[in-house]
């Protein structure tokens, strides 16, 4: 009878702790069935998710969110279409976890170690800084700076903009389809030790790129402009890859101070160089 009861009670155990794995494993989903702050259960139809967001779980924004604190995403976050979930708090997403933005996301910070799709208008006040991937198929907006500090920048013709410095490490990515605005007089391109150079030769222009790394480089595209505001594009080189990516000579010449961009695989600028040039040996039409 005892060691029917010790059977008994270890196959009990054996079940309580298959179904206990079994939730553990399908997670919780909290959604947002009406407008108002994060941290108000009467926002959630499964009470308030807490300011992490636990692996396996997941929260569906459905109604208007003030996000009035920070928050740690280690499963997945979606807001859906016409929503939008506002803060002056820190969004993080942590190495497996996800955000899926369908509508409109404004936050003082994003900080991204996992996955983020973006198919509408997601903004940082200040920084973005990117170590996962980040799929951009909208626009997202950095109030300062946009880092890709060894992650994936990719989208279907998404569109990255930052009003301080786009910087990127060696290790960092971009798609060849994205497209990233930074200040002209700031936006780095980091990933090489590449540097623009201007010299005026014989009322003519030389324009070299140095590539001290050797690194690929698919299309160096000349900007200029005489007003340091409006740029238009001169010329697209095929670079090569040795510590000489281009020369370039600008012929012509119409004004003393001429201003030079040079974007790098359709992405980020190299800082802009600025010219000066006498009456006299420019050449004038």
């Amino acid at each position: 009878m005892k060691q029917f009861n010790i059977i008994h009670l270890h196959r009990t155990l054996i079940v309580l702790a298959a179904i206990l794995l079994v939730n553990i494993a399908d997670g919780k989903t909290y959604t947002a069935i009406n407008s108002g702050k994060w941290s108000d259960p009467n926002t959630w139809e499964n009470g308030a998710p807490g300011n992490n967001i636990s692996a396996n779980d997941e929260v569906i924004i459905k109604n208007h969110i003030t996000m009035n604190a920070d928050i740690s995403v280690k499963g997945t976050l979606t807001i859906v279409k016409g929503i939008s979930m506002m803060s002056n708090k820190t969004l993080v997403i942590n190495t497996d976890g996800k955000l899926i933005n369908n509508g409109n996301v404004t936050v003082k910070r994003i900080v991204n170690e996992g996955t983020i799709y973006n198919n509408s208008m997601l903004e940082a006040m200040n920084d973005i800084d990117n170590k996962g991937t980040v799929n951009n198929n909208s626009n997202m907006l950095a109030g300062n700076d946009f880092r890709n500090t060894g992650g994936n920048v990719t989208g279907n013709n998404g569109t990255y903009f930052a009003n301080g410095d786009v910087v990127a490490t060696s290790d960092a990515r971009f798609g060849a389809d994205v497209k990233i605005y930074g200040s002209p007089s700031q936006s780095q391109y980091s990933k090489s030790n590449l540097s623009l150079e201007a010299e005026s030769i014989n009322g003519h222009i030389l324009l070299t790129v140095n590539n001290p790394g050797g690194e690929p480089l698919k299309k160096l595209t000349i900007e200029k402009s005489y007003n340091g505001t409006s740029y238009e594009v001169i010329g697209e080189i095929t670079p090569t890859n040795n510590a000489i990516a281009m020369i370039y000579q600008d012929k012509d010449i119409e004004q003393e101070t001429v201003h030079y961009k040079v974007k790098v695989n359709d992405a980020n600028y190299l800082p802009q160089a600025t010219v000066r040039m006498t009456l006299a040996s420019a050449s004038l039409r």
